[in-house]
């Protein structure tokens, strides 16, 4: 197995996470922050049941703190919003489980490849 040892922050960690993903999800390096954002607020509030984190981190006060995190405007959220639904990595205003990672307990990942004999 190879390791590759990415250095990070908390902050940082959701976005590089999704670096990683990259090259399997196509996602727009913008929508890719703002994904981000709300992967690292769903973390923050973690502590809060799904629901109720959900009503949380798609409000418009954490909306507000993820626009000023990557400096893009209300119509472009927007935007972003409506391509990651697109993308399925959000569903309606709920995070993909497929997607969701949690600082704390998510420290790895692991790739496996299905060869296909199409030489």
């Amino acid at each position: 197995m190879k390791v590759f040892n990415i250095p990070t922050t908390k902050k940082d960690f959701f976005y590089k996470y999704l670096v990683v993903l990259s090259g399997i999800v196509d996602i727009r390096p913008v929508a890719m922050r703002v994904f981000a954002g709300f992967l690292y607020w769903n973390d923050y509030y973690k502590h809060i049941d799904k629901e109720e984190r959900n009503l949380l981190i798609f409000n418009k006060e954490t909306r507000s703190k993820i626009l000023q995190g990557i400096d893009i405007s209300r119509a472009s959220l927007d935007n972003q919003l409506t391509y990651l639904r697109k993308k399925d990595l959000l569903l309606g205003n709920t995070i993909n489980p497929k997607y969701e990672i949690f600082y704390d307990t998510h420290k790895e990942l692991m790739f496996s490849f299905k060869l296909e004999d199409n030489d």
